[in-house]
């Protein structure tokens, strides 16, 4: 009976003839709230780790199941503060490669899984101290394509995961960031 049920299901979810994931390709903008997850510091000091991410990305689908794309990503910033004022501000980048994998669950309507490698840069500012490191990165969400099929919306979670711990010179935290995608299709 559980064969039957999955069967019939996978059967309508492949048959739907409007997937909101279009072969070609695609360029957009995203846009949304970050956290760093920079470890809290104890007092007098403070840390800040949330903040407005955003980023420009493009790629190319395949299939209606299958396709590729890169971002170049702002992410949040780190700030340590003490009584107000800010000592120092890491500021953190990302761009990356990712494989993407859509699942057609209503007509225009997609659950989309993403994953691949964010070379991710961090910076702190009131010291020249720069690193850069490659990490991996997933993502979730879901996509809607306007009825014109060529513009979709994506809502997205994505986390590029941490390495090492703070007191590390290689040390980069977990980056997660909630964003909203709108993508033109070419």
């Amino acid at each position: 009976m559980k064969l039957t049920t999955l069967s019939i299901a996978a059967a309508v979810l492949l048959s739907s003839s409007a997937f909101a994931a279009q072969p070609g390709f695609f360029a957009g903008v995203n846009a949304g709230y970050g956290d760093t997850h920079y470890p809290s510091i104890s007092a007098p000091l403070s840390t800040k780790t949330t903040g407005v991410a955003y980023g420009l990305n493009g790629g190319y689908n395949f299939t209606n199941y299958f396709g590729v794309e890169a971002n170049a990503n702002r992410d949040a910033n780190v700030k340590i503060k003490h009584a107000g004022q800010t000592l120092a501000t890491y500021k953190y980048y990302d761009a990356d490669l990712l494989a993407n994998g859509y699942l057609n669950v209503a007509d225009n309507f997609d659950l989309v899984g993403k994953a691949g490698m964010a070379y991710v840069k961090t910076s702190k500012y009131t010291q020249v101290s720069k690193n850069s490191f490659y990490r991996p990165k997933a993502v979730v969400g879901v996509m809607y394509t306007l009825a014109d099929d060529n513009v979709s919306v994506s809502a997205t979670y994505s986390r590029i995961f941490k390495q090492g711990n703070v007191a590390s010179v290689k040390y980069v935290p977990n980056v997660d960031v909630a964003a909203i995608s709108v993508d033109y299709l070419f």
